[in-house]
């Protein structure tokens, strides 16, 4: 419905996984193990179809495949800072340094 009342805008149809018909690929990661999250997403069939070895949910929903749209991370780290008030995802940290 959003492309035929403006066809000139890109249209993402659900942002980090289940994409039906989507104009840009956007992913949800939390990892903060680099290397892990390397190894998750270090081919684009990783990228495009999931994989066993990655938790997270798959990048399509059932019926729906990549078709060339750009690939972007759009959250990942999530890290949660101890002496804020909030959330995160990730490890806590307790100072700026040890965030780095």
């Amino acid at each position: 419905m959003t492309k035929s009342i403006d066809t000139m805008r890109p249209v993402i149809s659900n942002d980090g996984w289940y994409h039906a018909k989507s104009d840009i690929l956007t992913l949800h990661h939390y990892e903060q193990n680099s290397n892990w999250l390397t190894h998750l997403y270090d081919t684009k069939e990783k990228l495009t179809d999931g994989y066993c070895g990655n938790s997270q949910l798959l990048p399509f929903a059932d019926g729906f495949k990549y078709e060339g749209q750009p690939i972007i991370f759009t959250e990942f780290g999530g890290t949660h800072y101890v002496h804020d008030e909030g959330w995160g995802y990730g490890a806590l940290v307790h100072t700026d340094e040890e965030f780095l």
